[in-house]
């Protein structure tokens, strides 16, 4: 996906990479049920959706 939205000018969004625990599920801190994110998994959304919409529209952030 990473490759296609590169080839295609689309910005790839990867939340997997960054919330990933060493058997491929969700960090346990990231979690209160081990499949949804608890707030802290959500902070760490929320940063990499703002890094990703600031690239889209060319910001610095996203109160820009």
């Amino acid at each position: 996906m990473k490759d296609y939205a590169k080839k295609n000018g689309m910005v790839h969004l990867d939340y997997y990479s960054s919330m990933v625990d060493d058997e491929n599920g969700l960090r346990e801190d990231y979690t209160y049920d081990c499949v949804h994110p608890n707030k802290t998994g959500y902070r760490v959304m929320s940063d990499l959706a703002n890094k990703a919409i600031s690239t889209i529209f060319g910001l610095n952030g996203i109160n820009d």
